[in-house]
């Protein structure tokens, strides 16, 4: 190293130190932690730190500077208070500055959580429910984590915190742009709509956004709170989530040159190697259920920045090579095997569709041109095309029979305005001078009533003005449909009689115009739901085949060596294959459609690492490209490639296989651009061999087996399901469950939740039929095929009636006044399903849908009368596979507490898997039951334990308990305007007429199911979408309710100032509580008269937490003499015995671990503060905990720096050698609340001491010291 570096290494560490001091002497409290850290780093450079710096080994140095450099910027600013940590599943808990926090808490970035990550592909994998939202959380966490990297290893890149917060900003807003379904808007939607001149992408959105956010929340001004410039660091960020730019002179304005590297860590140009894409691969395996094959914190660990050719970019350890190259294949193994699934394709491609006809009626499109539209603009489009909300602008759209200018169009339209006016102004007169009217004018009141009447229609009914519309003449570029469409839009929001006087122009337009086809009456809105309602009910074109393109043949047709981007070359390719292939199936071409897809390693680059650069560990400074002596020969020749996939909406399965035949006949015939290359060896014909192959191939997460369907989980992996289960799944009924989260509001604290009833459903039902199959293997007399086909319907349906955010609306919505339950619900809309399945009705017979309803409703099998009606007695056991009465084990525990865990990111320490390989039926006391071998009892208490934890951390999570009751009260006050939100409550009589229809084939009971079949079709609409319905609303009817959820979104809760285990009796009149909570608050007012605090501001919430239902079960004490009121949840448990594996017992407390709790049910109390002060929170939170520790007896003191108790004080209950972290420097009054103390004149208990005896002390002379001027510095509490 030079001299001239050592130099350069010199100042800035003086320069840092000297920051860091002066931190230090602006807060105390900064000074006690600020020391601290400064003391580790000296206890590990020791021997260098006791020299000094100029002797310090250069690697070292760089160290320590490192370190100083984070020390610094993490005290830099008052944010310790307003850091928020949030748990992610990914990257554990992540804390992110409080000016991120503030960008989070907006709308429009909020917006984020109703964009799904992967777009459509949670229709193929269930588990792909994830949003932007939590991505471009841990995007921006990793952004911050690479720059920490490059600061402690190379101080001298001078990262400053504002490159920190604008690369850290940039991170989290890059996605903001992103609309419905996410790259299917901006990569299919809208090149189809948008004229061809015309680019737009989601990062400039994501710009237009940003700016949006900050002029509507005020942003500009917390951005130069935290030291940010704007007039350089908004540029940077723009430039940032632009993607900067690769390569040629520095255009960049926001950065200079040799800060180029920064360009780099979110959106990386140059080699595609950026923290994004870090997350997002890490990220969508882990939800997808696909092994990730890299690891990003072992590239983050290794970059550094080297000078590449004039300019610093961002390089890593020649080491990591084949982590990159796994990085890569990771990326492509997600394209291949998910984002570019032939199965979800389609669905893209048909969404895509319906958004395209629906555009004319709802505007999608334009909505990227207006932020504030396009905030409310969500994957919620989807329900808003099903529900057939046209936009409250269109007027109307029609079909022309020619292609005219749009100049030529607005003219006939004004023309035709001006008609209307004319007309309709005459018929007005006309109705004014009719005799009628004169008569009835004879009367004086009312002559006056009308006239006024009259004048207020006269001037709020103004006649249509032509350039107050909008013409738009658009092709809809879609087989079946007319070419060009006129559509005519309002420009402005208009009253609903001026928009009937436009339709009813727009009509006579129509009728009269002869370039406009009046005989197409086609709603394109309607087909567009159509379209949707086949996706859901699956009923899709099926892949017949896939080929790899020839790039080089294509190319030498389309006499061209070089073509522009892949979007370019994807639509020429497919073009050229419809022109030059020659596709002509023996069946109706128009049912067949041609799609070219492009896949590969990365976007930049033949090969991957082509331009990533590495340095090795002695030259860490010099930059180089990987030679190909250095990698694996184990790697593909080629790195992109083109596919060509042909989709068949065949009329019959026979059409299908014919085409697939010629599929693989086409492909041979053209050689030139498809590689087809068939195996020699092969038996059987080509197509014969080509179909196997694609049938073994398509064996994935979403194919379809002769016996059913398999699905990717997460949790469980590849799951089979019977066909009839799949024929429920594939239903309205059954696919709403896809919109309503498992955990109701928890994804507003933890942002992993977004987990879905869908998925909880399938993978209870795979686990009901895995426990029933492992009994059947063991005891194969005691259950047949039938019992588990039935224990597998009732367990996926158990789910069916939940409403909007699961228990919310079951638990907080509907808790009042109404007799709705949840398994009367989930059991009529199952028999709403089969009576329009044919299949099912043949299969079902009356007592197995009995069964079934049992099931769901669940049946005590301890109970001493047998009056289940679906199975006889000696079955008793399946009735404790799904909703277990008897002791709380069912295989909906099992999967719950391992799919919230994983979505959670909270630990899961239950193994339900050992508990299913060890089931066994066991007879106890003359009954069958469901044990469990001996030896799984610690495994057992795992599981309560495991729910206790997950009801502890997040289902009664203090902030979550708070945005439900919001929620709750939001649903509450929309409930009048919005009619699907009362639902009736499904009588026996409705369950009974319906099971009627069914067993007779449809006759009779018609008519008295009436009334709730009409509830329920509106119920089956009703999901978590009913939030984004509120909160954009524009009706002052939904004011209150729109107020709410808006709170919800801006964080504007009350805050807990403390929580605290309660009795039993205070939890059931929790105002017993409340009274002690208010008393306690009037005696601390009066301890500090300058605290205020009103009551009002605060309210009581008490919660019960259990290790089981069971827990509050009362026990026989003649049984068990030693038992409490709070039952042990193993107690209920029966278990077997290895060389007696028919008698079901209790396990011994002996054999039980002593370490488990003494009791298993608690009470917990939390006070929460309702206003939004700071000063008063604080001040509410200590009088918590002064009398939360009064009620536990615990000495304290109150001590005060000024003296007659005035200026800053402090609660101090435990020794205080310095005063440093109680917010004051010395004592110069105080009250002894509790306990003996001493004061002491100096720091560390110097003497002189002082024994305090009064409970008051006004000023240092009352406990002795020599005169007021001498305060006391430290506090110890007198112990005997």
């Amino acid at each position: 190293m030079s001299v001239s570096c050592d130099a350069t290494l010199d100042g800035i560490f003086n320069k840092t130190v000297e920051n860091i001091k002066s931190l230090s002497a602006k807060s105390k409290e900064k000074k006690r932690k600020i020391t601290g850290e400064l003391l580790i780093i000296e206890g590990e450079y020791s021997s260098e730190c006791s020299t000094e710096v100029k002797t310090i080994p250069q690697r070292k140095k760089r160290k320590i500077i490192g370190e100083l450099l984070i020390i610094e910027g993490e005290y830099s600013s008052e944010r310790s208070a307003e850091v928020k940590v949030f748990n992610d599943p990914i990257h554990g808990q992540m804390e992110l500055h409080p000016l991120l926090v503030k960008i989070i808490d907006t709308p429009q970035f909020q917006r984020l959580r109703h964009i799904k990550q992967l777009g459509t592909k949670y229709l193929v994998y269930p588990g792909a429910t994830h949003t932007r939202f939590e991505h471009s959380l841990g995007v921006a966490y990793l952004a911050r984590c690479l720059l920490k990297t490059l600061r402690e290893n190379q101080p001298e890149l001078n990262i400053t915190e504002r490159d920190f917060l604008c690369v850290q900003i940039a991170a989290l807003c890059h996605d903001m742009g992103h609309g419905p379904f996410s790259h299917l808007f901006d990569g299919m939607f809208i090149p189809e709509v948008q004229s061809d001149d015309e680019h737009w992408e989601h990062e400039k959105a994501s710009v237009d956004m940003f700016h949006c956010m900050r002029k509507k929340n005020g942003l500009d001004k917390e951005m130069e709170h935290y030291g940010l410039n704007l007039n350089e660091d908004i540029k940077f960020i723009e430039e940032l989530i632009l993607k900067g730019q690769k390569d040629g002179e520095w255009l960049m304005k926001g950065r200079t040159e040799d800060k180029s590297f920064l360009y780099e860590i979110v959106a990386n140009k140059v080699n595609g190697v950026d923290v994004d894409k870090w997350d997002y691969l890490v990220r969508d395996c882990y939800y997808l259920g696909i092994p990730c094959g890299f690891d990003s914190q072992r590239l983050l660990k290794s970059a550094r920045v080297c000078n590449v050719n004039g300019r610093k970019h961002i390089c890593f350890r020649d080491k990591v090579a084949d982590n990159v190259y796994g990085m890569f294949h990771t990326r492509y193994t997600l394209h291949r095997q998910a984002l570019q699934h032939k199965i979800g394709y389609i669905i893209d491609v048909k969404i895509n569709e319906a958004l395209m006809l629906a555009d004319g009626k709802l505007r999608i499109s334009k909505a990227k041109d207006n932020m504030l539209e396009y905030t409310k603009l969500t994957d919620h489009i989807f329900d808003g095309i099903l529900s057939q909300r046209a936009s409250p602008l269109f007027v109307g759209e029609a079909t022309l029979k020619e292609t005219k200018l749009k100049e030529e169009l607005q003219n006939k339209w004004r023309t035709r305005v001006e008609d209307y006016n004319r007309s309709h102004s005459t018929e007005l007169k006309e109705k004014k001078s009719s005799p009628g009217l004169k008569e009835k004018k004879s009367s004086p009141g009312l002559k006056e009533k009308k006239s006024s009447t009259e004048l207020k229609e006269k001037k709020s009914s103004p006649g249509l003005k032509a350039d107050d519309f909008d013409i738009d003449v658009t092709n809809i570029k879609m087989k079946k449909f007319p070419k060009w469409l006129v559509r005519v839009y309002h420009k402005t929001d208009v009253a609903q009689e001026v928009q009937e006087k436009a339709q009813e122009c727009f009509r006579e337009w129509c009728s009269k115009e002869e370039f406009i086809d009046s005989r197409d009456t086609t709603d394109h809105l309607a087909e567009a739901r159509k379209i949707l309602l086949n996706i859901v009910k699956r009923r899709l074109p099926k892949c017949i085949g896939e080929a790899r393109l020839k790039e080089e043949g294509l190319k030498e047709i389309a006499g061209a060596k070089a073509l522009p981007d892949k979007a370019f070359k994807t639509k020429l390719y497919k073009k050229l294959l419809k022109t030059c292939g020659e596709f002509k199936p023996p069946q109706d071409e128009e049912n067949f459609d041609i799609h070219v897809l492009e896949m590969g390693f990365g976007e930049v680059g033949k090969e991957p690492i082509d331009n990533v650069h590495f340095y090795s560990k002695n030259e860490p400074n010099r930059a180089f490209k990987m030679q190909k002596y250095q990698v694996s020969n184990l790697k593909p020749k080629k790195f992109h490639e083109f596919l060509v996939r042909v989709y068949y909406d065949p009329p019959k399965q026979e059409d299908q296989q014919e085409a697939v035949k010629y599929f693989h006949d086409w492909c041979k015939d053209n050689k030139k651009f498809i590689d087809y290359e068939p195996d020699p060896g092969a038996a059987q014909d080509s197509g014969q061999a080509s179909s196997a192959a694609e049938s073994y191939k398509e064996k994935s997460q979403d194919h379809q087996t002769p016996s059913g369907k398999i699905f990717n989980d997460p949790i469980h992996g590849q799951i089979e399901l019977p066909d009839l289960l799949v024929k429920i799944i594939d239903t309205p009924q059954f696919q709403r469950l896809r919109h309503i989260k498992q955990l109701g509001g928890t994804y507003l604290v933890y942002p992993g939740a977004t987990h879905t009833r869908f998925e909880h459903s399938i993978g209870v039902a795979y686990l009901a039929g895995r426990l029933a199959e492992v009994l059947k293997e063991k005891q194969s007399q005691l259950i047949d095929e039938k019992d588990i086909l039935c224990v597998q319907i009732a367990a996926l349906c158990y789910n069916l009636g939940h409403g909007p955010f699961s228990y919310v609306f079951k638990d907080r919505f509907m808790k009042t006044g109404n007799e709705w339950k949840l398994a009367e619900a989930s059991f009529w809309l199952f028999l709403d399903i089969v009576e329009n399945n044919d299949k099912l009705k043949d299969e079902l017979k009356e007592e197995d849908l009995t069964f079934i309803q049992e099931l769901i409703k669940g049946v005590h099998t301890s109970a001493e009368e047998w009056t289940a009606k679906g199975r006889t007695e000696d079955k008793s056991f399946l009735y404790e596979i799904v909703v277990n009465q008897w002791n709380d084990i069912d295989v909906r525990k099992w999967d719950y507490f391992a799919r919230d865990c994983h979505h959670l990111g909270i630990p899961n320490s239950f193994d339900h898997q050992r508990l299913l390989k060890s089931a066994r039926v066991c007879e106890v006391k003359g009954r069958k039951h469901i044990c469990f071998r001996d030896k799984v009892a610690d495994n057992i208490c795992d599981m309560f334990h495991t729910r206790y934890t997950l009801y502890s951390q997040a289902y009664q999570h203090k902030i979550v308990n708070i945005i439900e009751e919001k929620i709750s009260e939001a649903l509450k006050a929309a409930k009048v305007k919005i009619t699907k939100l009362s639902p009736v409550a499904v009588s026996d009589e409705d369950i009974e007429s319906k099971l009627s229809n069914i067993l007779h084939n449809g006759t009779g009971g018609e008519d008295q199911t009436t009334a709730t079949m009409t509830a329920m079709k509106e119920f089956i609409k009703l999901t978590d979408h009913i939030f984004e319905e509120i909160l954009y609303s524009t009706d002052d009817g939904l004011k209150d309710a729109r107020m709410k959820l808006e709170d919800v979104v801006r964080r504007r809760l009350p805050k807990c100032v403390g929580e605290t285990r309660i009795t039993e009796t205070e939890h059931k009149d929790n105002w017993i509580l409340e009274n002690e909570w208010n008393k306690a608050v009037d005696e601390w007012k009066k301890l500090l008269p300058m605290v205020f605090m009103d009551k009002k501001d605060f309210f009581i919430e008490t919660i019960q937490l259990d290790y089981s239902d069971k827990t509050k079960t009362p026990i026989n004490k003649k049984c068990d003499k030693d038992a409490g009121a709070r039952l042990d949840p193993i107690k209920n448990v029966y278990f077997y015995r290895k060389r007696n594996l028919t008698d079901g017992i209790k396990i011994k407390d002996y054999e039980k671990s002593s370490l488990l709790p003494e009791e298993f049910t608690e009470y917990v109390g939390r006070v929460y503060y309702t206003k939004k002060s700071d000063e008063e929170e604080r001040d509410a939170k200590e009088c918590f905990r002064w009398w939360r520790l009064r009620e536990d007896g615990m000495p304290m003191i109150l001590v005060f720096d000024q003296e007659e108790f005035r200026g800053n004080w402090c609660l101090i209950t435990e020794d205080c050698p310095s005063l440093d972290r109680c917010g004051i420097t010395e004592v110069r009054s105080c009250k002894v609340l509790s306990g003996e103390w001493n004061l002491y004149k100096g720091p560390n208990y110097t003497e002189p001491s002082y024994r305090l005896q009064n409970p008051e002390y006004l000023n240092p002379e009352a406990w002795g010291a020599s005169d007021n001027t001498v305060p006391a510095l430290s506090v110890k509490r007198k112990t005997e």
